[in-house]
């Protein structure tokens, strides 16, 4: 994820959210984006007996939501571009 990071600095362009599947649900990955003031966009996995950061609640809220919904459909036309990207690079 750094490497990305760098590369959208190179083109000074801002990254607001990061869209992702329930793989990318991980602690760390939410506080390296919270760190670059970008929301993980990612369905939360649920685990019983285990506290939800504050964090975490933001993205199982949204993503639950009517909009969050919407959003994290666009992420299946995201993928395309990854796997073209991740080929040139």
């Amino acid at each position: 994820m750094e490497k990305a990071t760098n590369i959208v600095l190179a083109f000074k362009r801002r990254i607001y959210f990061s869209l992702g599947d329930k793989g990318y649900d991980h602690n760390e990955n939410y506080y390296f984006c919270s760190k670059k003031n970008i929301r993980l966009v990612t369905p939360v996995r649920r685990f019983k007996k285990k506290e939800i950061s504050k964090i975490k609640l933001w993205a199982k809220c949204f993503v639950d939501s009517f909009e969050g919904k919407a959003f994290y459909q666009i992420r299946a036309d995201n993928d395309v571009y990854l796997v073209k990207l991740k080929t040139f690079f």
